[in-house]
């Protein structure tokens, strides 16, 4: 598991699973022989990818990791905050029937939660276009009063929703945003693209001159 929390940090927080399971085994030195060991009753799946399937299960019920419906995993503040072997032995194995109930009690709550802001949303979008603004100015000043690193971590995890994988930023700009590659997968052909994200603060965007 600590080396899972590592693994998501040296990726910038996020990743599919095919990049988490790489960056395990380059970081533990897992060797090709190593990897090629499968489970004893399928022997259609390695061990190594059945024991990090089980190290993402036991995380995500400790709240330190947590996944999308397009498969990309992410550190959430508890899983940031894990730096040592001693901050994963609570987790593994050794949940209380007490703190499964919290735990339940907590997704019920998220689950309602996520339930009324749909709700909300459904309401507001019958305001009119003025309160779509309203949501877009909230969300542009979020975005850029974002810590460079967050809003690098946030562009990456973006991409990975998208489909894009192995994510990697390159450099950083004056205006606070970044430049990268990754990698996008279309049917059977794959593609390296390069992407700028950009942030302009007390001033309009430059438009892009006539053709």
């Amino acid at each position: 598991m600590l080396v899972t929390v590592e693994a998501l940090k040296d990726l910038g927080g996020s990743a599919t699973i095919q990049e988490l399971d790489e960056k395990v085994i380059e970081l533990e030195g897992v060797t090709e022989a190593e990897q090629a060991f499968t489970m004893p009753r399928d022997e259609n799946r390695t061990r190594v990818n059945y024991y990090l399937a089980w190290a993402r299960t036991y995380l995500k019920r400790g709240d330190a990791l947590n996944n999308s419906k397009r498969g990309v995993w992410a550190l959430t503040e508890i899983g940031s905050a894990i730096s040592d072997l001693s901050a994963t032995q609570g987790i593994y194995g050794q949940v209380t029937q007490e703190e499964r109930e919290r735990a339940r009690l907590k997704r019920l709550a998220a689950k309602k939660a996520d339930a009324d802001r749909g709700e909300e949303i459904e309401v507001m979008a019958d305001d009119g276009p003025a309160d779509e603004e309203d949501w877009k100015s909230a969300l542009l000043s979020v975005l850029g009063k974002m810590d460079p690193a967050a809003f690098e971590r946030l562009a990456q995890r973006l991409l990975r929703e998208a489909g894009f994988t192995k994510v990697e930023v390159r450099g950083k700009s004056g205006d606070g945003g970044i430049d990268g590659v990754g990698v996008l997968r279309v049917n059977l052909v794959s593609f390296q693209v390069y992407f700028q994200c950009k942030r302009w603060k007390g001033v309009t965007a430059p438009l892009a001159p006539p053709a």
